[in-house]
């Protein structure tokens, strides 16, 4: 009976598991911040790959790029089907294989197989509000590093080096922030394991890719020497404090969330409680257990939030928070029972709880998409319709979704048209020197790093408003205001509040006076 009833909770598992993995398909266009400029970049790598860019001489393709994994699959995958039905498809795959490697890593350190259902809803917080493809991609590869790392850790050998160096290398081009938190992690498992000194060749994978991400870091610093003009300030972000609110609650949503999102405090509590209603004791005599833990911790309480051009630093470990916390935890030495594991209605409770908070973080998320897609559904329609293989400028007023329930989500909703039209759009990552696709040097348009924030300061003549066809406008604005320099204020070609796209009379033959 005893056989049934686990059957029946892993046939549960595997349920929410497929649930957590058909999120991304809801809406046409998820509301993911970056998502949209992530598409954009797959499509001009694309046309720049074939030949069919009219914008080669302003773009080059970056192949010294860490993010080359994530791009690299959606471009092979967008010869045979859309760019987006690709992203959405190794999407899929990376929530799959994340929770995968999560339990194969809670089986290697001995950790209690109820607990996996902590890493059903982390997948869904912070970093999938923002849209970071290629850090969500990286995720397993980074977790599966971490698994050869403590296999390598346990009985070095030269043919389990290879494989950190290989997995390592093949992760230093997904991501690099999953770089170091795999690299960090795999040597503190080494250390701690070390009996004698003596063999510091064993060392060797590490030092192998350390050099290689040294290699990577210096290119990328170069590269911003020539392309960017006005470096991203140095910041620590939020205090300590702070950090440690963000910690509980990053897992499951994130900063950009309109108001404060209190009902996802009892789902914090929920998990946090769980392995403790479950009986199950802190694994003090497993090291494997600790490492991942303490480096996650390490990173996201010590990183800045802005540091070399790179935004949003220290939060994006929230990822791996939860994973962590669930591998500390371990059943104990049988005939050891603790007092919770003696009264049967506690670990049947926490099992509830644990389902019912898998639910409430699936259910609103997928609540949220729907609606987004109800809510985009008649402007995307509209969009289609325009012409193909423009420039087009995004003044976004008014970024916020109330249907996501989330602040940001538009700010680079305009990169749909670069990705799905074949167009060019501002502001773009082609900016960011990581990118697989960027401006060459000297080849940038005026709108640069930071604009996307500020639409207001547009000004046709500075920021050369002639070079392009499409205005995409959200949020209330005054035309004649948002246009006073022009020679011709252009006209409305799409209305769907609160959405206007204007089109450069100078382009479309016709015009409206000034």
């Amino acid at each position: 009976m005893e056989q049934k009833i686990d059957i029946k909770a892993r046939l549960l598992l595997f349920f929410f598991v497929a649930w957590g993995a058909m999120i991304f398909w809801i809406a046409p266009h998820p509301p993911m911040v970056d998502f949209p400029q992530h598409a954009a970049q797959i499509s001009l790598l694309k046309d720049l790959l074939t030949g069919k860019s009219p914008w080669s001489g302003q773009l080059q393709i970056n192949l010294v790029t860490p993010y080359l994994i994530g791009y690299g699959l959606a471009t092979l995958l967008s010869f045979l089907m859309p760019i987006v039905t690709a992203m959405k498809l190794l999407l899929s795959l990376a929530y799959i294989l994340f929770v995968a490697v999560c339990i194969r890593y809670r089986k290697r350190v001995s950790a209690d197989s109820r607990l996996d259902w902590i890493f059903i809803p982390t997948f869904f917080g912070f970093c999938y509000s923002w849209g970071l493809y290629t850090f969500l991609l990286a995720a397993p590869i980074g977790l599966y590093f971490i698994l050869q790392a403590e296999r390598y850790a346990s009985r070095p050998t030269i043919r389990r080096g290879a494989v950190v160096i290989a997995i390592g290398l093949l992760l230093l081009i997904s991501h690099g922030m999953t770089f170091v938190l795999g690299w960090g992690t795999g040597l503190a498992l080494l250390t701690l394991r070390m009996r004698q000194w003596k063999a510091l060749t064993r060392y060797l994978p590490y030092a192998i890719l350390l050099l290689a991400g040294y290699i990577f870091y210096e290119s990328g610093k170069q590269i911003d020497a020539t392309l960017i003009q006005s470096p991203v300030a140095f910041d620590y972000g939020t205090s300590m404090l702070g950090r440690m609110r963000e910690a509980a609650l990053f897992p499951f949503s994130s900063q950009m969330k309109i108001g404060t999102d209190r009902s996802f405090i009892p789902v914090v509590l929920a998990i946090f409680i769980a392995p403790f209603l479950l009986g199950l004791r802190l694994n003090w005599r497993h090291p494997a257990a600790w490492a991942p833990f303490v480096c996650v911790a390490t990173l996201f309480f010590g990183l800045p939030n802005t540091a070399d051009n790179t935004a949003l630093l220290y939060s994006r470990y929230s990822l791996f928070l939860l994973p962590v916390y669930a591998w500390l935890f371990t059943s104990g030495e049988p005939g050891k029972e603790t007092a919770f594991q003696r009264k049967g209605i506690w670990p049947a409770l926490s099992l509830t709880i644990l389902v019912l908070a898998c639910s409430y973080v699936l259910g609103l998320t997928s609540l949220r998409v729907w609606r987004f897609s109800q809510e985009t559904k008649e402007f995307d329609a509209k969009v289609r319709q325009l012409a193909f293989g423009h420039r087009a400028l995004g003044l976004i007023f008014d970024p916020s979704s109330q249907a996501a329930e989330n602040y940001v989500p538009y700010v680079h909703y305009t990169a749909w048209y670069q990705a799905e039209n074949k167009g060019l759009t501002d502001f773009n990552f082609a900016w960011f020197t990581p990118q697989v696709v960027r401006y060459r040097p000297g080849a940038g348009p005026a709108v640069s790093l930071g604009f996307e924030w500020v639409p207001g300061s547009f000004d046709w003549k500075k920021h050369q408003g002639a070079s392009y066809r499409y205005f995409f406008v959200r949020g209330k604005h005054d035309a004649g205001q948002l246009f006073r320099t022009a020679p011709c204020i252009p006209k409305v070609v799409i209305d769907s509040a609160p959405w206007k796209v204007y089109e450069n009379c100078a382009l479309s033959g016709g015009a409206q006076s000034n």
